[in-house]
């Protein structure tokens, strides 16, 4: 319903950050030092802001010029899903950097496609 609608957003992100932390702990990547770690950890948090900030502008650009509610959120979920995978590809420039070869996309599905994929399925399911 429209009334639970900002609540269930706000608990699903939560959910999606803790437990991304939780596989931060389980899958972290431990050639990386203390520094580099928390780079990669914190990383995603700058795509986030651009997230917020690009929504925001869109739902408010859509509601001036009154774009239907279907097509508002298709280019929101367009827009959220375009910035996650330069998020993807961010983390994974950085992984590959320190030369972790075939290790990048282990520790990238670890850390960030089963976090999404959790949502995702907790989203479709429930």
């Amino acid at each position: 319903p429209p009334l639970w609608s900002a609540p269930a957003t706000l608990a699903l992100m939560t959910l999606f950050l803790l437990i991304r932390s939780l596989c931060y702990v389980l899958f972290r990547p431990r050639r990386l030092g203390a520094e580099e770690f928390a780079t990669l950890k914190h990383l995603p948090y700058n795509y986030f802001i651009l997230i917020a900030v690009l929504t925001l502008l869109t739902a408010g650009v859509c509601t001036v010029l009154r774009v239907p509610d279907g097509l508002t959120n298709t280019l929101l979920f367009w827009e959220t899903g375009v910035l996650w995978f330069f998020t993807l590809i961010r983390s994974g420039q950085f992984l590959d950097g320190k030369g972790f070869g075939f290790t990048t996309f282990l520790y990238l599905c670890g850390l960030e496609i089963i976090p999404a994929a959790l949502l995702v399925a907790v989203v479709l399911f429930f």
